[in-house]
């Protein structure tokens, strides 16, 4: 029988061809012959050809070929003797063989194309296994050993041999337990994630393509369908693709394979998904027999398998013979039913779920992130796959730490209870002895006690907070029930400033430990603001009494910076505004012998220095340098009367000097702010450099930052150097506190400002790899704090705008644009959120000029209607710029920053004008 000339076949017909033949060539010939009638019904000429290859894969098998006949007698492959078949498939065959020479005693598995078989596509693709299997060096992945070709020119190549089990028949042989199952699928997630890191993907995940040694060691096979990320990485040639169903799996294969989109990374954690799937729960996501190519893809791309833990339940409403096929599930896995449902609800149906979402972008970012997410789970820590409740949290928690959790909160019980009854006893001393002379000794007494109960409390629930940080739930109620008491004595203290005054402590120290923006705190902002607004109300009944004591003027700059750092986390830059005016107002209506006392001239820089951080974010950098100005100029007053300053007074102007260096910065005033800098700089190298611990040393690399940007605005060439600098301090901050959110911003605000003078300067080559380290730091601090929902939302937007530019020098216009559309969306989010300020106004203005650059070098490079239409779009974008340049200015905004954008908006302006 003639061969079928295949390589007349288009694309998509072949490749189904291909499919259709790999699952039905191991069956007997009648059962193949019927399954290829059912799935090609559709495509008669198919049909046909596939009818002629099996009957042509008989012919041969009977013949005795010279490779057919090595099953029993073994010939010469190369250097190679064969001993016997180990497994055949639709493209190939794999014999168990070893060196024909004795030079070394090693078993090894060889695989060879089937000889009928041997067109373009086949030969290319076979070579294109054996580079992208030399290329991986992995215990989990199969090594390739050697290649060549037979003497006929049949092209081979030679693996290490795997004596192993698919990884579905050994974890059921060996009766494994769902978390030894997980661990060992742990282990194949690595595999792949070394795979991956070498831009390949395997495109064919499956048990049968991973082996289990008897060891418990699992190895990945069978690349021969796997897809280069990177073809100049690993192969000159072209890539390979199949499309649909074709060269896959169709049971393990990714939404997008079966449409035949673009496959990436994603694609195989989705097949990672459906095999995590079957190990956990002895079931596939999806019954597939009996489907057409049609029906196959829609259930796989539209209808959402059951819950790994629910696959069960959803099976027994079928056959009858479930009853015995749940006990042999549940046997094959140590376990019974109602345990196995237990342990695979929650964490594990949230990492296969995660795995299996029809769209790529929303699974897993990595392998290793999958990886991670596993780790988690067996540590017994809240997995990224799970909503990250209070609830969920605090479970987790409790349950990796009983003892601890128990003990801790008992104490923090014992003291809650204690000041609860003290004020108890206090309000009944005060209602039924109201008449005796001793009423203020005991009153006295327990206002000690009080004192000294509230310490406790709030040192008991911030402990708990630093050891049990997912403890929240217990702590924010303990808390609550301290407030209920409080608010009982605030009522019963209405004529006593001293009472009043410690229960407005209490207020505050029970807020900060709830939310706060500059120490650690639980990140409940709206309990913490009524907590806040108690302490005030206390507070202003206490001052009432007592005016002008600086006691309170102190205690009053706590609650309001607090009440206003609320606000400030909402971007509601006018709100926070009120509060520091009415503390300045506060601190104006204290006696004239009070006015320059230290703790009233504290306040004061604390209110003038934060007000100039708000009318920065504001873009009123004219009021920013008069704020801190005013502040650098008190503490310094301040410092001038203390006979002998000490590194705290040294360290504190320094922060003020480099407050009012930041503000000069962005009000364009760049010899000013290194003249500022320049005379703070030994101070923060004597005192801020040389300690050790996240606060100074995180003060360091601002400072450097800070020298850095007057540098650059003055156009001097140290300011790379500084930039430098500053990124190396930020990585040191970060290497002694990874875990820590200032830390991580303060790498990534470094690194970013550093990649963007090497943007600037032209150096883009430089920059790229630079910028990449950028977008991943974005995405750690996204996934490790993902609360901070507005932070992330704006730090993408930078990293789509730095790569918008990079894309753009590179003739990337397509991607270019791509980025910026992506910065837009998130821009429009923060703006629907109400999280706009000059500083997320000031990117979409760069957003929108960006995309005019883009309109223009598309009119500069077209003719006729194409540049007609270029031009316009140009014209409109920038007309939109200048309208919310011009809306800026109404609304005050002079900074630099704005300075600089008009410019660049007129530029633009001349330059579409000058196209013809």
């Amino acid at each position: 029988m003639a061969s079928p000339d295949f390589d007349d076949l288009n694309g998509d017909d072949w490749t189904r061809l291909r499919a259709e033949l790999d699952a039905a060539m191991d069956l007997p010939r009648p059962e193949a012959e019927s399954q290829l009638a059912l799935r090609l019904a559709d495509q008669p000429l198919l049909l046909s050809y596939a009818k002629d290859m099996l009957a042509m894969d008989e012919e041969n098998s009977g013949e005795t070929t010279p490779l057919e006949a090595s099953r029993s007698d073994g010939i010469e492959v190369g250097p190679y003797l064969t001993r016997r078949q180990i497994a055949v498939g639709g493209m190939g065959t794999v014999y168990l063989a070893s060196r024909r020479d004795g030079e070394i005693q090693r078993l090894v598995a060889l695989k060879i194309i089937r000889p009928h078989l041997e067109t373009a596509e086949v030969l290319h693709r076979f070579r294109r296994e054996r580079q992208v299997q030399a290329n991986l060096d992995h215990p989990g992945i199969v090594r390739l050993l050697d290649g060549g070709a037979t003497r006929e020119g049949q092209p081979y190549l030679v693996m290490e041999y795997v004596e192993g089990k698919p990884i579905d028949e050994f974890c059921d042989e060996q009766r494994l337990s769902i978390r030894e199952r997980v661990m060992l699928f742990r282990k194949v997630v690595d595999a792949v994630n070394h795979a991956h890191q070498r831009l390949v993907v395997h495109r064919d995940l499956k048990p049968s393509n991973l082996l289990v040694t008897a060891a418990g060691e699992p190895k990945l096979l069978d690349f021969g369908i796997a897809k280069v990320l990177d073809p100049e990485k690993n192969s000159r040639e072209p890539e390979v693709t199949g499309t649909g169903m074709g060269f896959l799996t169709p049971g393990y294969a990714s939404p997008e394979q079966v449409r035949g989109s673009a496959v990436t990374t994603a694609s195989d954690l989705y097949s990672l998904g459906v095999m995590l799937y079957r190990l956990l729960c002895g079931r596939a996501p999806y019954t597939l027999e009996g489907l057409t190519a049609s029906a196959t893809e829609r259930l796989i791309c539209e209808v959402e398998p059951p819950r790994v833990s629910l696959a069960l339940d959803a099976e027994r409403q079928g056959t009858g013979d479930t009853d015995l096929s749940l006990r042999a599930t549940c046997a094959n896995r140590r376990t019974s039913p109602v345990e196995l449902r237990r342990e695979l609800r929650g964490d594990l149906d949230a990492i296969v779920a995660m795995c299996l979402r029809k769209e790529a972008r929303r699974r897993y970012a990595s392998a290793s992130g999958l990886g991670e997410d596993i780790d988690r789970y067996l540590a017994g820590q809240p997995v990224i796959a799970q909503p990250d409740s209070l609830t969920y949290r605090t479970g987790k928690f409790i349950r990796r730490n009983r003892i601890a959790v128990g003990f801790t909160v008992a104490s923090l019980a014992t003291l809650c209870g204690g000041l609860a009854y003290s004020l108890h006893q206090n309000s009944v001393l005060r209602r039924t002895g109201a008449q005796l002379l001793d009423q203020r000794d005991l009153s006295e007494k327990r206002l000690v006690r009080l004192r000294s109960l509230r310490k406790d409390v709030v040192r008991a629930a911030r402990g708990i907070y630093q050891r049990v940080p997912a403890a929240l739930q217990e702590v924010e109620n303990l808390l609550r029930t301290v407030e209920h008491n409080l608010s009982q004595e605030t009522d019963l203290a209405a004529d006593n400033p001293g009472v009043l005054a410690e229960v407005a402590e209490t207020h505050l120290a029970l807020g900060r430990i709830r939310y706060n923006q500059r120490s650690g705190n639980l990140g409940l902002r709206d309990q913490a603001k009524e907590s806040y607004l108690l302490a005030l109300n206390a507070l202003d009944g206490a001052n009432a009494l007592r005016p002008g004591e600086p006691r309170f003027v102190h205690l009053y700059g706590e609650i309001l910076d607090s009440l206003a750092g609320i606000l400030r986390s909402h971007r509601d830059q006018a709100g926070a505004l009120s509060y520091y005016d009415r503390l300045l107002s506060i601190c104006d209506a204290v006696g004239e012998e009070q006015r320059d006392a230290s703790s009233v001239i504290a306040v004061r820089c604390l209110a003038n220095e934060t007000m100039s951080r708000i009318y920065r974010a504001m873009g009123r950098t004219d009021r920013a340098v008069e704020r801190a100005q005013e502040a650098r100029d008190d503490w310094a007053r301040l410092s001038s009367e203390i006979s002998a300053v000490g590194d705290i007074q040294k360290g504190q102007l320094a922060y003020h000097d480099l407050a009012l260096g930041a503000a000069l910065i962005e009000d364009g005033r760049y010899d000013e702010a290194h003249g500022v800098l320049l005379a703070a700089e030994p101070v923060y190298r004597e005192i801020m450099g040389d300690h050790q611990g996240l606060g100074p040393a995180s003060n360091w690399s601002v400072f450097l930052r800070k020298r850095a940007a007057a540098l650059r605005g003055i156009g001097a060439e140290e300011a790379e150097e500084f930039f430098q600098q500053a990124v190396t301090g930020a990585e040191l901050v970060l290497q002694g506190s990874p875990s820590d959110y200032r830390a991580n911003s303060l790498y990534y605000g470094a690194l970013y400002e550093y990649v963007e003078l090497l943007v600037d300067l032209g150096r883009h080559s430089e920059a790229e790899p630079l910028a990449e380290v950028v977008d991943a730091q974005r995405g750690k601090l996204r996934e490790a704090f993902s609360a901070d929902l507005e932070a992330n939302q704006k730090r993408q937007v930078e990293t789509d705008i730095l790569f918008g530019q990079l894309r753009m020098t590179q003739g990337d216009l397509l991607d270019a644009g791509e980025h910026l559309e992506g910065a837009q969306r998130n821009l429009k989010e923060m703006a629907a959120s109400g999280h706009v300020d000059w500083t997320v106004a000031a990117l979409g203005v760069r957003v929108g000029l960006l995309k005019t650059e883009l309109r223009c070098r598309d009119a500069e490079r077209s003719e006729g209607e194409a540049q007609t239409r270029a031009r316009a779009a140009a014209a409109e974008l920038l007309s939109g710029v200048a309208e919310s340049l011009a809306q800026a200015a109404e609304e005050g905004v002079v900074s630099s920053m704005h300075r600089q954008l008009v410019a660049e908006q007129l530029a633009l302006r001349a330059r579409i004008a000058a196209i013809d």
